[in-house]
Order: C-alpha cells, then structure tokens, then sequence
C-alpha cells in the first residue's frame, strides 16, 4: 500500500500547479509583422517598414514581458520614404484578461502608458494573429 501511495503523489503533484499560468498561452513566442493595412486613410504618413526588409518583431514570454523592435517608415511628399528610428521596448508588460485573445500590452517607460485592453485574432494553429488598432490591421506570423 505504501509503494502505491509513493506512486501516486508525483502524478498528484502534477496537477497542483497555478491555474493562472501563462505557459499554455499561445501569445508567448516571437512574432513578426508581415502586413499592415490602413484602412482608414487612403494616403498615410508613417507605416512599418515591411516593404524596405526592416523586420517589425515582438517577443512575449511567460513571465508576462516583452520585447519588441518596430521600424516605421515615413512617406516624403515627393514619393520618397524615409525611414526613421527604430522603436524599441525592453521590459514591457502583457497580461491576459479574460478570454484567449484578450490582453493588456503595455509599455511601462511610456509618459502614459496604455491601460486599453485589445484583441488578437489568432488562427486555428496559433500561427498567425491579427490584431486591429482602429486605424490599420497588422498581422503578425510566429518566428
């Protein structure tokens, strides 16, 4: 009876952890921005820098930070684009809230830091999601 009780607090062991971990979410990864559609302007100043090879990328991880690196490019009135400064967050914050899908990011160093909670639309294998700001949609694709 003993052997059978020592066999058995492993398997309960297993099944005590924190409910509230993030492991399972399919948010935490490396992603990148392979599109971006303004939707509300026909002619936009600034967007990512897709099309001239600058990778827009933003890693989440369990621990509820993220990173992200974000190029954005300006579009002179002579057709030119110029391309600015990166845009760079070290140690920024995401939480889920509520439903999958539903997440606070935000960044922690900002004067005002975004307390809106956002939606990401993942595909059926969490490859992809797209996420719409109310002015352009971007999709990102996992790394």
């Amino acid at each position: 009876m003993k052997k059978i009780i020592l066999l058995m607090v492993p398997l309960l062991l297993m099944g005590c952890g924190d409910e509230d971990d993030n492991n399972d979410d399919p948010i935490i990864g490396s992603w990148e921005l392979i599109s971006e559609e303004h939707y509300l302007i026909d002619i936009y100043e600034f967007r990512a820098c897709i099309e001239e090879g600058y990778p827009n990328v933003i890693e989440y991880f369990v621990d509820g930070k993220y990173n992200s690196q974000f190029w954005e490019c300006q579009l002179e009135l002579d057709g030119t684009v110029t391309i600015g400064d990166t845009g760079t967050t070290v140690g920024g914050q995401w939480n889920q809230i509520g439903e999958l899908g539903y997440y606070l990011v935000f960044d922690p160093n900002e004067d005002e830091p975004n307390e809106e909670v956002s939606y990401f639309e993942f595909n059926n294998d969490f490859s992809q999601f797209s996420f719409d700001n109310g002015e352009y949609i971007s999709v990102f694709e996992r790394r």
